[in-house]
């Protein structure tokens, strides 16, 4: 009944049919235009323990998150393209930058495929610069733009937030 803003735990199993990782996100609303309640992913490994989150950070035209690790520190910021915070996107892509250096080290994208008639979601990053960690985090924040912005996308095309 809530849609894109419905809680979840997912976990992800690795080829062993082990657990690899687990994604959890609260009820949240989508929209944060008034900055309250903002929304979050928290990940955790096997047997329990937190890898870090995803937090998304109030703005008005420019959608931005923290991915933070398990002590806090922040790694990455993510910023996704200028418009409103609300909008249903249909294609985009997020630059995933370093917070340390504010370098580009990421891209999550959002497409449309003709050839397959479907969406595609893209993490994009050299594997040599992320550790396995870190990319259980992007991996997370993925999936977290993809309920936020790209989900609503899929079955209208205009903004429902007011």
């Amino acid at each position: 009944c809530c849609g894109s803003s419905r809680g979840f735990q997912m976990t992800l199993i690795d080829p062993t049919r082990q657990e690899a990782v687990t994604y959890v996100r609260r009820l949240a609303c989508s929209s944060g235009i008034l900055g309250c309640f903002l929304q979050r992913l928290d990940v955790y490994v096997p047997p329990g323990d937190y890898l870090g989150c995803v937090e998304q950070q109030w703005t008005a035209l420019v959608p931005r998150f923290v991915v933070r690790n398990e002590c806090n520190r922040e790694v990455y910021h993510i910023e996704g393209p200028r418009v409103c915070t609300c909008a249903m996107y249909t294609d985009a892509t997020f630059q995933v930058l370093s917070a340390e250096s504010g370098l580009q080290v990421a891209s999550i994208a959002h497409t449309w495929e003709d050839a397959l008639v479907s969406y595609n979601l893209k993490l994009t990053f050299p594997s040599d610069q992320v550790e396995n960690k870190q990319k259980a985090l992007l991996i997370g924040a993925a999936f977290l733009l993809e309920y936020m912005f790209f989900e609503r996308a899929k079955k209208a095309r205009c903004c429902s937030c007011w």
